[in-house]
């Protein structure tokens, strides 16, 4: 089965995960909240596990992860996602600790990107790969795509909780 110009586009998506999961661990690795330290690192992990996903379907349908046109694949939004997540990474590895409000900042963004992948895309992508191939189940995808709701949720929380001013765990 060949999936044609969408493993690239899975290949691309799976790179997108990755530069959010080691941003977001990085972050976990900076903050002094421990509030902000347990979402970050959920998220990071789970941005593994989507990634995961996304190779397991390319393994599965016999296609080999490459290097992929991305621009052409997930659009310029995307790519430029890639290239700032890497810039970012690279600037916390080499001590960077940003602000609370840089922090914030920061998550607004990742937010935007969490729509960018986003429930309603990948539900779609669930659903056109399943209908090339009887080995991806459609649920994976949506499973995935409510995950992504999830993290935009857990996100905006992390968002108050910065721009609250709190050092302390918000009240329940």
């Amino acid at each position: 089965m060949s999936i044609g110009l969408s493993k690239e586009y899975f290949q691309c998506l799976s790179e997108l995960e990755e530069w959010v999961a080691a941003f977001l661990e990085r972050l976990s690795e900076v903050v002094k909240s421990g509030y902000l330290q347990i979402l970050l690192r959920h998220i990071a992990r789970e941005s593994r596990a989507h990634r995961e996903l996304l190779l397991s379907v390319l393994q599965a349908t016999g296609s080999e992860p490459k290097v992929a046109d991305c621009a052409r694949r997930i659009g310029e939004a995307g790519v430029s996602a890639i290239r700032r997540y890497r810039e970012l990474v690279a600037r916390l590895d080499s001590g960077w600790v940003p602000s609370p409000e840089e922090l914030a900042s920061l998550l607004e963004d990742e937010v935007k990107v969490e729509n960018l992948a986003g429930e309603e895309n990948y539900a779609k992508l669930g659903f056109r790969v399943a209908s090339l191939s009887r080995c991806v189940e459609p649920l994976l995808f949506e499973e995935l795509a409510s995950r992504e709701e999830y993290h935009r949720k857990l996100l905006e929380k992390a968002i108050a909780f910065l721009r609250s001013g709190s050092s302390d765990c918000p009240e329940p």
